[in-house]
């Protein structure tokens, strides 16, 4: 969901960095909004309206971004980036060990896992811990 990305940015700059207001940083937000309410409108299904539709995304959004940031500023208060990362990682580890355990299926873990998924699954572990590094060292 693109919204995440907006209210995550909102957030941050309440949360977080107040020093946001720079006039590129704001239309910058306000473009990626608009390509978000255009993508949610014509994204929608017969079924659903696209008012509901947006506010359904806008809602999903918005969980997710508070909750992201709102993560960000309780482990920053930990000194070191490698305990940042652990705490985090943790914590998704063990909501998707919850998660598995209620669909208790007869076959293994990791089963239907080929070269191409460790390769999705390694590239997206290296985007967070970039996305983490950029944020703690230039955020």
């Amino acid at each position: 969901n693109s919204m995440n990305t907006v209210f995550t940015a909102i957030f941050y700059h309440f949360a977080i960095a107040p020093e946001f207001t720079s006039p590129i940083r704001a239309h910058s937000v306000v473009l990626v909004t608009v390509g978000c309410v255009l993508a949610s409108i014509s994204d929608c299904s017969v079924q659903m309206s696209s008012f509901t539709s947006l506010l359904l995304s806008a809602f999903s959004g918005f969980c997710s971004g508070f909750a992201g940031v709102y993560t960000e500023l309780m482990i920053r208060q930990s000194a070191s980036l490698h305990l940042q990362n652990v705490q985090l990682y943790s914590w998704g580890c063990f909501w998707n060990l919850v998660a598995m355990s209620y669909q208790r299926s007869a076959e293994p873990m990791l089963t239907g896992f080929d070269g191409r998924t460790w390769l999705v699954v390694s590239n997206l572990a290296l985007s967070g811990l970039t996305v983490s590094y950029i944020l703690r060292q230039h955020g």
